[in-house]
């Protein structure tokens, strides 16, 4: 991730790792995360295709390229082999990414994976990326999953712990807290959790559920996320809460 301000014609960068950050005077700040998912293609969209591809020396000098264009680029594409710097508006999900569009993806945080419903936006741990959107209403478990379908996506799933930290970041932007479902449930066999995009049993070797969770005190079949103990916990399928979508992709 790298964070940068650019302002006059000064400009100044500290390397420290992976991490870059560029620094200077004024103007605009944005802080560019580098897109990383195993599961979900994303493209660039509107300026990319309007602008064309451009040389730039660095990843750096493609950010600075994206910055000064405030009110339309808010993500990139920079190849360090070709030097190719390709800016874009947002991030759309994408099937197949041709050999125009290799390199390394960075956005600003907030940056729209999809808003033809609904905001899905891209939001990222160290090594992975997912699309997902948070409702405002809440809904049983039943129909928020519904809800989800009626999208084009899926409830959110945790298989890995990088998602539960995707999670627990995107909760700091509620300060009442966020207790919304996610897509695991044992409906049909008691203690048995499966996954609700593809019935795939729950099997994780690191610490996902609350203390002396799941209990099943009531019949609780359904599981929702706290962002209190930034765990899980199982609660009454009937009850309501907010709900998270997943923007799935799919490959044909």
């Amino acid at each position: 991730m790298f964070s940068s301000s650019i302002g006059c014609f000064v400009f100044c960068s500290l390397i420290s790792g992976s991490h870059l950050y560029p620094l200077s005077a004024r103007v605009r700040t944005n802080t560019f995360k580098e897109f990383k998912s195993v599961s979900v293609k994303v493209q660039l969209s509107d300026v990319g295709a309007e602008a064309g591809a451009s040389t730039a020396s660095s990843v750096v000098s493609c950010a600075i390229e994206c910055i000064s264009r405030e009110s339309t680029c808010y993500s990139f594409l920079y190849d360090s082999t070709t030097k190719t710097c390709t800016l874009g508006s947002f991030l759309v999900l994408s099937e197949n990414l041709g050999d125009s569009m290799r390199g390394t993806f960075y956005y600003v945080p907030g940056t729209f994976c999809d808003n033809t419903q609904v905001n899905f936006t891209v939001r990222s741990s160290v090594t992975f990326s997912s699309c997902l959107w948070i409702s405002n209403d809440s809904l049983s478990y039943q129909n928020a999953t519904e809800k989800c379908r009626a999208l084009g996506a899926s409830m959110y799933t945790i298989r890995v712990k990088e998602k539960l930290d995707i999670l627990t970041d995107a909760a700091q932007e509620y300060p009442a807290g966020l207790y919304p479902w996610i897509g695991l449930d044992d409906i049909q066999q008691e203690n048995v959790f499966r996954w609700s995009d593809d019935n795939s049993i729950l099997n994780v070797s690191w610490t996902i559920w609350q203390q002396d969770q799941p209990n099943n005190d009531g019949n609780q079949d359904c599981v929702y996320y706290s962002s209190s103990h930034q765990l899980i916990n199982d609660w009454d399928c009937n009850d309501s809460f907010n709900y998270v979508c997943e923007m799935i992709p799919s490959f044909t």
